[in-house]
């Protein structure tokens, strides 16, 4: 089962990837996906923090895999995405 969990974690970081691209290629600028990303995931990622805390940390690592891709440091967005736990 840990293996079909990774092998869909990898489908899904190449959709990402995909879709990430396609975006940037019709102009949207990093900050609209960013705040995309942010307005899609924060509330789940609360959430989620409160009822499993494993299943939030693969959550939180898609996130900062997504903004990496945009070219987000991955330390200070991790750092952020703490801090919406403390708001």
């Amino acid at each position: 089962e840990l293996f079909d969990q990774r092998e869909s974690l990898k489908k899904d970081i190449k959709k990402l990837k995909k879709a990430i691209d396609e975006l940037l290629k019709h102009g949207t600028k990093k900050a609209n996906i960013k705040a995309q990303i942010t307005s899609e995931y924060k509330a789940k990622y609360i959430e989620l923090y409160k009822q499993n805390k494993a299943q939030a940390a693969d959550l939180k690592a898609y996130i900062l895999t997504a903004l990496e891709m945009l070219g987000y440091n991955r330390q200070e967005v991790s750092k952020a995405i703490d801090a919406w736990l403390e708001e």
